[in-house]
């Protein structure tokens, strides 16, 4: 096993949160009213720390389920869970949010945070078993790949939740279930074919097909129109 020092640390902290940052940079871009950054860093730091509530909980979902898809379906359920969990504690309880897009927005951080301290431990493993040039091709992968799907899913989670956000209480409880799902299967989906395809560019070319329709649908999202309760208007209409 390779040597765990000073050098090592950083370079798997850099590898998981450099290309987070990145692909945050790129997000928050996209966005026509950008968000606090405080708030944007308390979100991205809440999606890190639930990565040490999944582990112990897909520890104890191995126990429980023999293996297979339906394994696969449980861990990424739990992990959309705790993301979505994060990002409420974090910031989604907040009533200031007042456009739909705030939701995929902070989903997007959440999402991030978690990616990247999920990738500073695939990182840190890889290079403590197979040194430096498996750490690097693990990074690669994981920034085109699994860092991606955290968005696309959370993306998917928030934007049906979106599309309520003009709606009663029921509704919108109603849309987060069904974006949980929807993002569960994904995200079960992708690990599944990523483990048993025996050509893993297909898969990733058909996760990009996958992010390209999520800018279009960021997009609808942005557009949407609606007049908030009074207590939470700023001004007699929402638009992005």
């Amino acid at each position: 096993m390779a040597g765990i020092n000073a050098p090592v640390i950083f370079f798997v902290l850099a590898g998981g949160i450099l290309p987070a940052v990145f692909w945050l940079w790129f997000w928050l871009k996209e966005d026509p009213n950008p968000e606090p950054s405080g708030i944007i860093t308390l979100t991205f730091l809440a999606g890190a720390l639930s990565v040490l509530f999944v582990f112990p909980l897909q520890s104890i979902a191995m126990g429980i389920f023999t293996g297979g898809f339906l394994l696969l379906f449980v861990w990424a359920g739990i992990e959309e869970f705790m993301k979505l969990v994060a990002a409420y504690v974090a910031t989604l309880h907040r009533k200031a949010l007042n456009e739909p897009i705030d939701y995929m927005m902070y989903m997007i951080s959440t999402a991030l945070g978690f990616a990247a301290f999920e990738n500073a431990l695939f990182i840190l493993k890889s290079y403590g078993e197979n040194g430096v040039g498996a750490s690097l091709v693990t990074l690669a992968m994981r920034f085109v790949g699994a860092m991606l799907l955290h968005v696309l899913a959370s993306s998917v989670l928030s934007g049906i939740y979106a599309m309520a956000f003009c709606k009663g209480r029921t509704w919108k409880v109603l849309h987060t279930i069904l974006g949980l799902a929807v993002a569960t299967a994904l995200h079960a989906i992708f690990n599944f074919y990523i483990i048993n395809a025996t050509n893993t560019l297909v898969v990733f070319i058909i996760l990009w097909i996958a992010v390209v329709a999520l800018l279009l649908f960021f997009e609808r999202v942005k557009h949407l129109v609606c007049v908030l309760p009074y207590k939470l208007r700023r001004n007699k209409k929402v638009i992005a």
